[in-house]
């Protein structure tokens, strides 16, 4: 899962979205001088992580993409899986997604000594941007394959992601709408304990 879907499953606790959104940036080091509960949201990160790579939902969603996007297929599922939640937001959320977007980047500003410094470069330009309610839209998801292509070595197997997911969405939706329902009650299960 990408940016939206992280910080949306992070157990209405700030600590913890602090933690999940930067999980990534961080080296195994900085962890352990993190205060517990952002640790907490680092390691729900992972689980995260690691229950979206498992799931039967996933795995026959990137069989249906894997010829067509190789060793990028992870990543632009994890895109195009925050475009569908973004899409579908009102299916599992009561929050409209601009105000959950606006609550959450006062949450980072707010904790923003936690970040690791690339994301603090970044933060200003997520948000100037809003990039969360972003994702809800084609140029949106336009703009995250645009910038995955520029970092990536085989730039040539992302051109026209987007009109490629958009045009198989009746495919692949389905696919989402097994899944994501299940990571969020292994996420709550999780937060629970």
């Amino acid at each position: 899962m990408n940016h939206l879907a992280h910080l949306f499953l992070s157990c209405n606790c700030p600590d913890r979205l602090v933690g999940n959104f930067i999980a990534d940036a961080l080296h195994i080091k900085e962890v352990e001088h993190l205060p517990e509960r952002i640790k907490e949201g680092v390691r729900l990160h992972h689980a995260i992580d690691a229950f979206t790579d498992s799931h039967p939902e996933v795995h026959a969603t990137r069989d249906i993409i894997r010829n067509r996007f190789r060793k990028y297929t992870p990543v632009v599922l994890d895109v195009y899986f925050d475009y569908l939640l973004a899409t579908c937001w009102s299916t599992f959320s009561n929050e409209p997604l601009s105000i959950f977007s606006q609550r959450v980047y006062g949450i980072l500003l707010d904790r923003l000594d936690w970040h690791p410094e690339p994301l603090r470069k970044h933060l200003p330009e997520m948000i100037s941007k809003d990039w969360l309610s972003g994702y809800a839209t084609e140029y949106g998801i336009r703009k995250s394959f645009a910038s995955l292509s520029r970092r990536a070595s085989k730039s040539a197997w992302l051109e026209g992601a987007t009109e490629y997911l958009l045009d198989n969405q009746e495919t692949l939706k389905p696919y989402f709408l097994r899944f994501f329902p299940d990571l969020v009650t292994h996420v709550e299960k999780a937060c629970s304990q």
